[in-house]
Formats: C-alpha cells, structure tokens, sequence
C-alpha cells in the first residue's frame, strides 16, 4: 500500500483485524491495561473536574454506566465523565510511540458502545487492541514534532485511536471507517498550554466522546476526505512534519509486532506527570536503601530530559494540579514524606513547610546529551552536609516495559484506587471480572462497576 493511501491502509487494518488473532501476550497487556484505566477512574470519581463533567454529562438521560456510581448517560456522555474520570489523577497508562495516554480516551469508548450493543469481552479487547495500535502507529508517523509543538497527544491521537475502536467493534466497512478517519481527524485537539488545570484531565474525555461520535457518523453515511491523515493541509502536514517516507515503515509494522507488545505501555506508580517517575523512583531507592537521609542532603542537583523541560511547572506550584508538574515538589515529596501520593496533591499539602525547604535545595537542569528519544531519563545527583556525594542516573521507571509491574501490584494498585468508593470485596470482584473479560458480556462486565458505592 503506497504511503499516499494511508488512511485507507489505516482502515483497511481495523476492519479487517479478526479478534481471534490477537497473540496471548497482547491480550493479557490488554486485560491489565483496561482494568488498569478503570481502576484510575474509580479513583478519579471524587476528583473535581470529574465531578462538574458528571453533573454536566447527567443532563441527558441514557442508559451507559458512569463508573463506580450507580447513575447512567448517554454513551458519549458515559464515555466522556469516565474518560475524564479516569485521567483525573494522572495515573493511568502512557505509551512512548504516542507520547501520551492511550487508555483514557480508547477504553471508555469502547466500554460505552459496547454496553449498548452488549458487545462480547473479546470484541471489547480487540476493539481496544486496534484503537491503541492505531494512536500509537500515527504517533510515531508525526512525533517528536507534533508533542514538541505542544499538542496534547492524548487528546490528538486518542480521538483517531477512540474512533477507530468504535469502528471496530462497530463492524464498520472499509469506507466507512476511512471516514471515522476522517471525521475524527478534523476535531483533534488539545493544548498543553492546558496542562496544570481541570481541563488536561477534560482532554482523554473529550477524544471518547469525540470518538464514538466520529464512528457513529460514519456508520451512519457522513463522509470525510478519504486521505485525510496524508492529504495536503491534512492531519500529517498540520500536526507533525509530513514525512511521507517514514510511513510506508508504520503500516509495515502495523500489528507486527502491537503496540501493546512492544514498546507496550507504562503502568504508572504515582499520581503525577509520568516523565517524572525515574527521578522520584531514585530518590525513594535511595532513602529506603538508607543511602539517603534527608536530613543530611545539602544540595540536591536533577537533570531532566528536554521533553520534561518543554512541560514542567518551574518555581514554586501554586495548585495541586501544577504540582503534578514540578520535579522540585516531586522530589521533596519522595524525600521528606517517603512516598509521592494522591494526598501530596492537595491544597494543605502544598502548604508543608517542611517541602518548600527541601525545595529550596533542588535545582534542576537540562541533563547534558539528553536528546529527544528518552523523556524519562533523568540523574540524580547529592552533596551531603558531611561532604559525601551521591549519584544515580536512570533511563525509564517502574512499571515500563524494561521493568514491568508484576500483575498482583497492578491488582493491588486497583483495589486501592477503588477503596475511596468500594468494600475491598466489591474491588476484587471487579478485577476479576475484568481478568477473564473474554468470557463475559460488556453489559455484565459494566454491571459490576455500577455497584452501588460503599456507605
């Protein structure tokens, strides 16, 4: 297929994919990833911006699942609370292809189109399957160009990859998904410029919704430019660099191998800016290794990665939601609480004293011979009051696919996102629902995460 027709080789790729084909692994990535999003928007509900998109969404009745409540929406409206819910935190999934979230904005989809049509577990799967392959692939056809312009990646490639989910578990045809293509290619958006407010947790919500609505039209005859991705003035040319010979490459590796393989995906382990974990992971070995006592440190030196750079929040945040962002909060986090957690993120908890001093000792810089391929690496060096040093560098954090969460911590990370809302019994039943999805319906899948909320 000639890189001029690719959208159509897009299309072709998703409505062809047979659900039976997907290999093991890919399958068991899937199951973690799916309940791992679920997981983060059970933790999300309470989360403010999750709560006004809630009580916004819940003006038009439906009959979808908003999870961890007992209340329903209109699948798009579904699709959206759940997508913001589940990004609320900043501890859902990220991918490097696409350089941001593929779970929050492609698993809500496919979950709200599926309970109308009480879709099969395995059509659920492959459903998300095909939409990360998707927003991953495109992200590797315009990064590093298109992240390093700004574009929230996450809402730009997650609406493509929601739309070609639906697609799918649509059964859509060719030309009817070449202008899902379309159609969502044209309301892709998002700015980073947003990021530290409600509205970067609005953004994997808004590609849900966007998504299953650009799948719908299509379905439904509404047409696009059928090279829209490729065209002139089209997605490529707008959003990245228009390089038209690296995708001839993409869609040879299109499922050769997933995305959800290889480079697979990031399960996050703290509730904040991903690019920001190699540093606190570090620092927390340290301390727990006893080579670090803060007491002791006298200047603490980080070196970040350009990408970092680019998105973090300098000086002293303001709001929790800027906190998420600034490597000098995580790390007197990790330093002077011993862990970096959803409570660090509050308004009393920026007031710490005891964190603006550890502050105040932290400088960060760009690290020298940091290029663009690796956001996460990051140094680590200490001068101690006694004269010692010490110095750590790491090029990717826990939970990547070079050091994978075993499932009991995803399983555990799940049970402790839904405690806010769930008795542990109730949490446990939901994951194993979702550990053997393949054998269930979307609408019994759904029905355990409408249980009625803890009192």
């Amino acid at each position: 297929m000639s890189e001029s027709r690719f959208t159509e080789a897009l299309a072709r790729f998703v409505a062809a994919h047979d659900p039976l084909s997907l290999p093991g692994p890919v399958r068991v990535s899937a199951r973690q990833a799916m309940a791992d999003c679920m997981g983060c928007a059970l933790a999300g509900v309470g989360d403010p911006a999750a709560e006004i998109v809630r009580k916004a969404a819940l003006d038009e009745p439906g009959g979808c699942t908003v999870w961890g409540t007992a209340l329903r929406a209109t699948a798009r409206n579904a699709a959206l609370v759940n997508g913001t819910a589940a990004h609320a935190l900043a501890l859902d999934d990220t991918n490097e292809s696409m350089r941001g979230h593929p779970s929050a904005p492609i698993v809500p989809a496919v979950f709200a189109v599926g309970e109308e049509i009480d879709a099969s577990g395995e059509s659920l799967v492959a459903a998300y399957a095909v939409g990360v392959e998707v927003a991953a692939k495109l992200g590797r056809a315009v990064n590093d160009t298109h992240s390093e312009r700004g574009w929230h990646t996450t809402m730009t490639l997650g609406t493509v990859g929601a739309a070609c989910a639906v697609a799918h578990l649509l059964k859509l045809d060719v030309i009817e998904t070449r202008h899902a293509i379309g159609i969502a290619a044209t309301m892709a958006g998002g700015i980073r410029a947003n990021f530290g407010t409600m509205t970067k947790a609005l953004g994997p919500g808004l590609a849900a919704q966007n998504g299953i609505l650009a799948a719908r039209l299509a379905g439904r005859g509404f047409t696009a430019n059928p090279e829209a991705l490729e065209a002139h003035e089209g997605f490529m040319a707008l959003f990245g660099k228009a390089d038209h010979s690296r995708l001839r490459g993409i869609l040879e590796a299109l499922a050769s191998p997933f995305e959800l393989d290889r480079p697979g995906l990031v399960f996050k382990t703290y509730p904040n800016c991903s690019l920001l974990h190699t540093t606190i992971d570090m620092l927390l070995d340290g301390v727990e290794a006893g080579a670090l006592d803060p007491a002791n440190i006298r200047k603490l030196r980080i070196a970040i990665s350009p990408r970092l750079e680019r998105m973090r929040v300098k000086g002293r945040p303001v709001a929790p939601l800027q906190a998420k962002f600034s490597v000098e909060y995580a790390a007197a986090c990790a330093l002077v609480r011993g862990s970096v957690s959803a409570a660090d993120f509050t308004d009393d908890a920026l007031e710490d004293a005891a964190l603006d001093e550890m502050m105040s000792r932290i400088t960060v810089t760009v690290g020298a011979g940091f290029g663009e391929d690796n956001g996460d690496l990051a140094e680590v060096s200490v001068e101690r009051r006694d004269g010692s040093t010490w110095f750590r560098r790491l090029a990717k954090p826990r939970g990547h696919i070079t050091n994978p969460l075993p499932e009991e911590a995803l399983r555990t990370k799940f049970i402790q996102n839904a405690r806010g809302i769930w008795r542990q019994e109730q949490a446990l039943a939901a994951w194993d629902a979702l550990m053997r999805i393949e054998t269930m319906g979307c609408r019994a899948i759904s029905a355990v995460f409408r249980a009625p909320v803890s009192s």
